[in-house]
């Protein structure tokens, strides 16, 4: 027959639209014809089905054998569906869930077929297990009367199919209210089991939602809770993003959550967070257009009860903290929170010294030292700006806690900070140490305390003891505490040894060596200090108060010193008259310098009262004072242009010396010059003539200064008479004396 023939092409492989009609057309005929069930037969029939070419009993057979198949065949699927959408039938439907479950098909588009047979009360087994199984998270639509009456008494589903059914038990009970005053004993334990585990998405969300309203929070709740009320899934079609980063204002630290299939969860606890997307390459991108966001709960109307019950969880801490910084009203509850925030949250740099600083005002106010207590030993002075550290630092005073208040101060100076405080700090630090050790930070308050006159005795006597600065300070000290009666012993050896250290010999530092040489003990001392100030007069650089004066001259003798020896001859030759013992000193004394080449200008001041060795009587002295070693040279002439450069002579300590002889009608001019400095400085010039000696004895010298005195004023006889002198005291000292 033709319908035979038909089939042999195509079990041979033929194919083509006219013997796949032609093959149609013959079934619809007779669709007994069609008593075997192989691919080559099924594949024109599925081709009919698709064009609509069958008629109703031809798909009802088409139906009957697709039902024996037992592996899946997407094209037998869509025939079968096609020819539903056409006919109608029953059987049609049946057997196509039954294909879908038996292959275990539960996409979104077997779903609708799940929901018709349901709807039909068709009987197939699972049918309400695939479907539900079938559905999406995000599905809002109903469920049918029927699964929620089925699943009523015998539920075996999984969670997440649990969570669907629930969600339209609770979105319909307006409508049901029977159904789900029957489910919610079930809902509401499948709700605190899934909280407990701190699971959340949308569905879980209407879930939750319902179940607080039932519920009182008790503890396991109120540290459940916290875990899912700030979720919020982003959602990101940007293949290139790859994490979410979230950033709040109030805490320190990111949190950074990976997309997966461009979708995350992410906590944001605070009003001040910022979301930043980051792609692979680690770039950030900030903007909402990058992303959408969805936040699955308002329950933040039960954190105040959650917090009483478990007030440790870091993301309610933040939540209430971020409340707290925009609520001005300080009550019990909000000092409550905040404490538990600066113990348990890393709060940010600014936020850490907000937060800190209401807390330490706040018990301070109100006088609840334990607390307070606690919170100063919690302070970070590192995070606070200057105001507030020099707050929290009077506090520590305040609260007798002298170790921080003093390690405060070593860090970060004590500017700003009230003296009083600071003079309590000083006198009980004091008190409690005593003065066997020092701290050079406790001196330096105690010195800013005396600047600012809020001293005591106990910081007179500790500053005495311990305090070193500069000159000035430590001399205006000596004042108040010499005008206090205190000990200045110590005080006046440490000014003292630093004067001679830098070489100052200001009027106040002589004040300070007359003080200690009523009481002082330390000879070396006022030795090294005196010779000092004696050097300094002997360079015309100082002026020295009588009373030393007198001390030295009593302790002359027994203290055989040159630098003061020259300063006291230097001292007694502007005297006028001299009295034996001065005298018998300056002859002795003065010649023993010159014998050790220690010539000075004032010496010649002594002449015609002392006898001067060395011819000095007739010779003029050039004097000039520079650094001790130098190459000290001199430049001089005698009115012409002829000019002398020799080398002067350092007889002590930086004292450079010259001596020439100058004849009565000569005037020589001069300047002293360092060879090895910077040419054309002079360090001193000027002009000196002959000096009349008032020495008694006749000298060579003298007596041709006389011949030239006498020749100038035309007196030949004195003239004659001086000249033949000169020649018996020169043919005397020929007889006299003979070259060795």
């Amino acid at each position: 027959t033709a319908f035979e023939d038909i089939v042999k092409f195509l079990k041979a492989g033929q194919a083509s639209p006219l013997i796949y009609y032609e093959f149609c057309r013959i079934a619809n005929e007779d669709p007994q014809l069609i008593h075997e069930w192989a691919d080559e037969i099924t594949v024109p029939l599925a081709w009919g089905a698709k064009r609509h070419l069958l008629t109703k009993d031809t798909a009802m057979v088409f139906t009957y054998h697709a039902g024996r198949i037992k592996t899946y065949k997407p094209f037998v699927i869509r025939s079968l569906c096609s020819l539903y959408g056409q006919f109608g039938l029953p059987d049609t439907l049946q057997v196509i869930c039954s294909m879908l479950i038996r292959s275990d098909i539960v996409s979104e588009e077997s779903s609708k077929w799940y929901r018709l047979a349901i709807e039909k009360q068709l009987r197939i087994t699972k049918i309400y297990e695939y479907y539900m199984q079938s559905l999406r998270e995000n599905d809002e639509t109903a469920l049918p009367h029927q699964v929620i009456m089925y699943f009523m008494y015998d539920n075996h589903l999984g969670e997440r199919e649990k969570a669907i059914l629930f969600t339209s038990v609770i979105r319909g009970r307006e409508t049901n209210p029977a159904a789900y005053k029957a489910y919610s004993l079930m809902i509401r334990s499948f709700a605190k089991k899934q909280l407990e585990e701190g699971k959340i998405n949308r569905n879980l969300a209407v879930i939750y939602t319902d179940f607080m309203q039932h519920t009182a929070i008790d503890e396991t709740i109120a540290e459940a809770l916290p875990e899912v009320m700030f979720k919020h899934e982003i959602v990101c079609n940007n293949p290139d993003m790859k994490e979410v980063c979230v950033v709040s204002k109030e805490l320190e630290e990111e949190t950074i959550t990976p997309l997966s299939g461009g979708k995350a969860l992410i906590d944001i606890c605070t009003a001040d967070t910022t979301i930043y997307l980051i792609d692979d390459k680690g770039n950030r991108y900030l903007g909402n257009n990058y992303y959408t966001i969805h936040k699955f709960l308002r329950l933040e109307g039960y954190a105040d009860r959650c917090f009483e019950l478990c007030p440790h969880n870091n993301k309610l801490l933040a939540y209430m903290f971020s409340i707290c910084e925009k609520d001005y009203h300080i009550d019990d509850k909000m000092i409550t929170i905040r404490r538990y925030a600066g113990q348990y949250l890393k709060l940010s740099r600014y936020y850490q010294r907000r937060n800190l600083s209401v807390l330490v005002t706040y018990y301070y106010e109100h006088a609840e030292g334990e607390f307070l207590d606690e919170m100063l030993l919690l302070l970070d002075l590192d995070i606070a700006d200057r105001a507030t550290r020099q707050k929290w630092l009077e506090l520590y005073i305040v609260r007798g806690m002298r170790d921080k208040a003093l390690e405060a101060v070593k860090k970060y100076g004590y500017k700003g900070v009230d003296i009083k405080k600071l003079s309590k700090l000083c006198d009980d630090e004091i008190e409690e140490s005593g003065y066997k050790t020092g701290n050079e930070v406790l001196v330096d308050i105690a010195y800013a305390i005396f600047r600012e006159g809020s001293y005591s005795d106990n910081i007179l006597k500790y500053l005495a003891k311990y305090y070193i600065g500069p000159a000035d300070n430590m001399i205006r000290l000596w004042d108040t505490i010499k005008a206090f009666g205190l000990d200045r012993t110590e005080i006046e050896e440490k000014i003292l040894a630093q004067l001679v250290f830098t070489e100052n010999t200001d009027e106040s530092g002589q004040k300070v060596l007359l003080s200690y040489l009523e009481h002082g003990e330390n000879k070396t001392i006022v030795k090294a200090y005196v010779c000092l100030i004696s050097h300094r007069y002997l360079t015309d650089e100082c002026r020295i108060d009588d009373r030393i004066w007198e001390w030295l001259w009593e302790n002359m003798v027994s203290e055989n010193n040159t630098c003061r020896i020259l300063a006291m001859l230097k001292r007694l030759s502007y005297s006028d008259s001299l009295s034996d013992r001065a005298k018998s000193f300056c002859d002795v004394k003065l010649n023993e310098m010159i014998s050790k080449g220690i010539v000075m200008d004032f010496y010649k001041r002594f002449s015609g009262r002392i006898n001067l060795s060395g011819g000095l009587d007739d010779k003029v002295i050039l004097q000039c004072t520079a650094r001790p070693g130098a190459e000290i040279m001199i430049r001089y002439s005698f009115g012409g242009d002829e000019k002398n450069v020799s080398a002067a002579t350092e007889v002590y300590h930086g004292i450079y010396v010259k001596e020439l002889s100058v004849f009565s009608d000569e005037e020589v001019e001069y300047e002293f010059f360092d060879k090895k400095s910077q040419p054309g400085i002079i360090l001193k010039k000027g002009r000196a003539g002959y000096e009349r000696s008032g020495a008694a004895d006749v000298t060579r010298f003298g007596m041709l200064n006389t011949m030239i005195k006498y020749s100038r004023k035309k007196d030949v006889d004195k003239l004659y008479g001086q000249m033949e002198q000169y020649i018996r005291l020169d043919e005397a000292a020929e007889k006299l004396f003979k070259m060795l």
